[in-house]
């Protein structure tokens, strides 16, 4: 190879060296170029959340009974408070800005904190030496309250800029006319919206309604874990909590260097899908009226619990539902558990004598009897295998109405008797017994009614009357409406609709009839007609009578069961009453029950006695509520048959 092609080869290769570590050295520019200006988009991108609101809880009519109060979370961006200026020549690093003692005084004072707690959290992250982005000072204070510290920051800022020497009047003049924090360019603070569910009506409806709050997670020893969540704890809150649970959206931005967000380049937002509208089926008004005559029942009777439950028997609407002991959903920290136990619908009772209302109508509905066939009650006294059976008066002959009417254990376990236990057993499951009803609410007790083949020779002597089985008051009152409704079982309802928040209805309830044709309509009818004898002269609930108003009902006195001496006291009782009015075309079926009143005892701690006059007045207070019209004739005749009573001394 020749000298001149020596040099024109090395040439080549010294320049092909010099364009490859010149590519490679474009390369790493526009490498650390992207990466600059990926971190620096990252510095100022960023992404918000846009809380879903939950949806409100109304009655029938539309007032509400839970609802949102919109309130704010007091956010610091600290990386915008404190800023570096580049090194100079020498190495030197100086403070451009630091704005961070003089925000931490504003929040402190406005918001009841202490200057130290607030200034230690706008230091840099141990780990990263990073400044957090996002330290939230404060959940949940007022509109108010927010707007309050808003203006105080904007004060701090023009008090700091009229302290400046050769401050820019312009500036200061358009400063001081600012209203928000934009438009005084305070950075780095950020009110988040946020809201506390409030429930305008208090106690009442409280175990309808429930509570929003905290939910925990256990392991399987349970241990609590992290992963606990908030939604609906009890009540409607809990069971439509899917219904009323939003959907939170993303707000996605760009901030420039001055921390001011670029609305040409704010990404594609995913907006918050608010939570359902739950309406009920319950009335505010009719609550009002029994809540009101509950407490007043209960300040009199000092019982250890108390319910009233009432229900359209031909809708299965349930127009009100109350317990005592309340509690206050507002400050469901404050409730002890009894508190909260909404017994009208998981709390389970013998029902005693109501329940031989379903006896009779079983009865009658196979055949076996009708309402005026006469059955010997044995004077009062009937001796079985297994015990002694009594009634509270020596009765002889009586027609199965009288059975009811005067509420003879004798009588109802003889008119079961006669249907078999085979026949007996799945006429109370037919009933509802022993099973949920499925109504919307949570925690539904099934009661108690032990399988045909657990029963014992003195069962078929103990059911008939309304022992042996336990039952929910939602079961007796939902039983009792088939009777008034003309034999068919509905199913208890208590939300009406639910509506998006534009106000269509994605979710209708429409009447349900869980049994059609549970008893024939002449059967009913006819335990219709002997329950409107209970609330005459003869029956024992002459106290639930309402002037202008046929009420036809049942009374129920059973004794409460001593787990510790295996039997049942002489002394305690739960007292009710379940009824419906006017009894020849019912509007609402009701339940009241007394359990244990701690000022009546003896032969006065009956149904008729402590339970009647409750549903009395309720349902005489209802019925002007929902304009039912009295028949003057039925006024009149009230009124002689009171002062008759009053002379007889039965009243």
């Amino acid at each position: 190879m020749s000298l001149q092609t020596r040099a024109i080869v090395a040439c080549g290769f010294f320049g092909l060296a010099f364009t490859g570590l010149s590519g490679r050295l474009v390369q790493l520019a526009l490498d650390a170029n992207a990466k600059l200006t990926d971190n620096a988009l990252k510095a100022y991108e960023g992404q918000a959340t846009i809380f879903a609101q939950r949806g409100e809880i109304r009655d029938k009519n539309g007032e509400p009974l839970a609802l949102n109060e919109p309130l704010k979370n007091v956010v610091v961006d600290t990386s915008l408070l404190f800023e570096l200026e580049p090194k100079d020549k020498n190495g030197v690093v100086k403070v451009k800005f630091d704005d961070r003692d003089r925000v931490a005084a504003v929040l402190a004072k406005e918001l009841d904190l202490k200057f130290d707690d607030v200034r230690t959290r706008f230091e840099p992250d141990p780990k990263t030496t990073k400044l957090n982005r996002y330290v939230v000072i404060k959940k949940k204070i007022s509109e108010a309250k927010a707007r309050v510290l808003e203006l105080a920051l904007i004060q701090s800022k023009i008090l700091l800029m009229r302290s400046r020497e050769g401050v820019d009047k312009k500036k200061l003049e358009e400063l001081e006319k600012a209203q928000t924090l934009a438009d005084a360019n305070v950075r780095g603070i950020i009110f988040e919206q946020n809201f506390e569910r409030i429930y305008p009506v208090g106690s009442l409806l409280a175990h309808v309604v429930g509570f929003y709050g905290y939910i925990p997670k256990y392991d399987a020893k349970g241990n609590e874990l992290k992963e606990g969540r908030f939604g609906g704890v009890e009540g409607i809150e809990s069971s439509m909590d899917q219904w009323l649970t939003g959907l939170d959206g993303q707000r996605f931005f760009q901030k420039d260097a001055n921390g001011k967000e670029l609305v040409s380049m704010r990404g594609a937002d995913r907006p918050a899908k608010h939570g359902a509208h739950v309406r009920l089926t319950i009335d505010l008004g009719v609550q009002q009226i029994v809540e009101e005559e509950l407490d007043a029942a209960c300040k009199a009777l000092k019982p250890k619990r108390a319910c009233v439950l009432m229900m359209d028997p031909h809708s299965g609407e349930i127009m009100a539902m109350a317990n005592r002991p309340v509690y206050n959903p507002n400050f469901p920290k404050d409730a002890k558990p009894e508190q909260k136990l909404n017994f009208a619908v998981s709390g389970a009772y013998e029902p005693g004598s109501t329940f031989k209302t379903i006896t009779a109508a079983g009865a009658i509905n196979c055949g076996k009897v009708t309402i005026d066939t006469e059955v010997f009650c044995e004077n009062g006294t009937m001796v079985y295998k297994g015990g002694v059976l009594k009634d509270h008066h020596p009765y002889g002959m009586l027609s199965v109405a009288k059975i009811i009417a005067k509420s003879s254990n004798i009588g109802a376990v003889k008119l079961g008797l006669g249907m078999g236990s085979e026949k007996f057993y799945t006429l109370v499951r037919d009933f509802g017994f022993g099973a949920r009803t499925g109504i919307t609410l949570p925690g539904e007790t099934r009661g108690i009614l032990h399988p045909l083949a657990n029963w014992t020779a003195p069962s078929m002597y103990h059911i008939p009357m309304g022992h042996e089985v336990a039952a929910s008051p939602l079961q007796v009152v939902t039983a009792t409406c088939a009777i008034a409704n003309g034999g068919n079982l509905m199913v208890p309802q208590i939300v009406r609709d639910v509506t998006d928040d534009a106000g269509t209805v994605v979710l209708d309830f429409k009447p349900q009839i869980a049994r059609e044709g549970l008893i024939n309509f002449k059967t009913a009818m006819d335990t219709n007609g002997a329950l409107e004898m209970v609330t005459s002269k003869v029956g024992t609930a002459i106290r639930a009578r309402v002037p202008g108003f046929r009420v036809a009902g049942k009374t129920g006195t059973a004794q409460i069961f001593n787990h510790e001496t295996k039997k049942y006291s002489s002394e305690d009782h739960i007292c009710s009453f379940v009824g419906y009015m006017p009894a020849e075309a019912p509007r609402f079926c009701m339940i009241v029950i007394i359990d244990d009143s701690a000022t009546v005892n003896g032969h006065s701690d009956t149904g008729g006695v402590v339970a009647a006059p409750v549903f009395s007045k309720i349902a005489e207070r209802v019925s002007g509520y929902l304009g039912l019209q009295a028949d003057p004739l039925l006024v009149a005749e009230e009124l002689s048959f009171r002062k008759q009573l009053q002379k007889e001394g039965k009243l």
